[in-house]
């Protein structure tokens, strides 16, 4: 089964990245609230990819195992490369660009 996220709008480097790996990503527009990334993440079984403050917010209302703060200070791919160890996503050769 695909990885399914959805991303704050913080984060559109780590969602191109993850997408890359053949993830199954949303990215929140500029300015949208962060509701609706719990709202998503409810509705279609995402985990919410999310950095700095909003994190504590999300993580209640979805869960600490559904929610991830991600590391600003990461490259997007090093921050992919954290978030699949976290989740144990395995990526194989077929993963790569099928998206």
């Amino acid at each position: 089964r695909a990885f399914r996220a959805v991303c704050d709008s913080m984060l559109h480097g780590l969602a191109r990245s993850l997408r890359c790996l053949g993830a199954d990503v949303l990215t929140l527009g500029a300015g949208e609230d962060h509701r609706r990334a719990a709202e998503v993440a409810r509705q279609e079984g995402r985990i919410i990819l999310t950095s700095g403050l909003p994190y504590h917010k999300l993580r209640a209302q979805v869960g600490a195992g559904r929610c991830m703060s991600v590391d600003c200070s990461l490259k997007a791919r090093q921050q992919a490369k954290a978030v699949l160890k976290h989740f144990n996503v395995r990526v194989t050769p077929a993963d790569i660009f099928s998206r």
